[in-house]
């Protein structure tokens, strides 16, 4: 089956083909297709909304006023780790002394997740990386059953401290 995608924000049939051997596969890249045009102006409103773009930090997220999806969050980091690109030690609150405070809230299906202000560029990456992966709650450090990884064999992401929220 092959047919032209539409973009969901603009509506514009484009005028190449998608062929997936997967129908499932196909109709989740129709669902979620946006033209180039659309997808520059949705990359530039999260860098408005949440980046400093004068250090690269990513803007607190309050409580108040949380991310409402796991993609908004894939595409926060995606465009943070590329404004961030070619420093290895980029941090998402910069060099501020929040070391492990909540940074990035997120309210995803009625649970409160955070994204502490230490996690840094590698822990992005690699979560980004596995951003098809199920996301899996292991303990912590301490022991608490809350930490966030999507890793495939479930051990957690160095870098990486996302939360879920008790």
């Amino acid at each position: 089956m092959s047919v032209p995608p539409i973009c969901i924000i603009c509506n514009k049939e484009e005028d190449f083909q998608v062929n997936f051997g997967n129908l499932s596969r196909l109709m989740e890249y129709l669902d979620n297709y946006k033209c180039q045009k659309c997808e520059t102006m949705e990359t530039n409103e999260i860098i408005k909304r949440f980046v400093n773009e004068k250090n690269g930090t990513i803007k607190k997220v309050e409580i108040d006023f949380p991310l409402k999806s796991k993609k908004e969050l894939y595409q926060l980091l995606k465009v943070w780790k590329f404004y961030n690109r070619g420093n290895n030690h980029s941090k998402i609150g910069g060099d501020i002394n929040f070391k492990q405070s909540p940074h990035v809230y997120m309210e995803i299906n009625g649970y409160v997740y955070f994204l502490n202000s230490d996690t840094n560029i590698q822990g992005v990456a690699e979560f980004l990386e596995n951003k098809e992966n199920n996301w899996e709650i292991i303990e912590n450090e301490n022991g608490n059953k809350n930490k966030i990884t999507n890793r495939e064999d479930k051990n957690s992401i160095k870098g990486l401290y996302l939360y879920k929220k008790n």
